[in-house]
Order: C-alpha cells, then structure tokens, then sequence
C-alpha cells in the first residue's frame, strides 16, 4: 500500500535546491521503492531497492557524498538519490511535492 506525504510550498519561489529527509521503519527495504513526485506530476526515483532493514534519518541530496545505490541498510546517512531532485524542483516549481 502506497502512503502518500504531500508537501506544500504556498510562496512562489524559485527552487535551487531540495532535500528529501525520510524515516521509514521496514524490516526488508528490498520490498521499497521510494520517489519524489513533482507538481507537474514528474516523478524522480530516490531509492529503488536495497538492503537490510530501515531508512532513518536518511536524507536525499543531489550533493550527498555517497550514492544510495552504494548504500547498505540500516540506512542513516546523506545520500546522493539514483535520480537528480533538483532539476525537478526547478522544473516545476508550485506546490504539491509528494513521496510515494
């Protein structure tokens, strides 16, 4: 079951930078996918599977020193996401970001 967490960003300001910071409790994170969904509905996909168990405290920069795909469970670090969350956030811009 997908969990959605809207969030919305009411001035209009051009985006230069956005950070995902997730906690997500799950004994296998080979069973996830977690991506970011844009206003304009453009999705960009954070983490597509791993290994071990939990992302705490696990935040998503496009400047992370290490890539999330060289990443071991527990997850608890700053990582770089399989795909760029910035150029969305420029793209679109608006409100209405979702986790999905």
């Amino acid at each position: 079951m997908a969990s959605y967490a809207p969030l919305t960003i009411s001035d209009s300001l051009q985006v230069n930078d956005l950070t995902v910071g997730l906690n997500i409790s799950h004994a296998n994170v080979a069973d996830l996918s977690v991506s970011l969904i844009a206003p304009d509905s453009t999705e960009v996909e954070l983490f597509p599977t791993g290994t071990g168990a939990n992302l705490t405290n696990t935040v998503f920069d496009d400047n992370g020193p290490t890539s999330i795909a060289n990443g071991t469970g527990p997850y608890s670090a700053i990582y770089r996401p399989v795909q760029g969350v910035t150029g969305i956030a420029i793209a679109s811009g608006g409100s209405g970001y979702q986790v999905n």
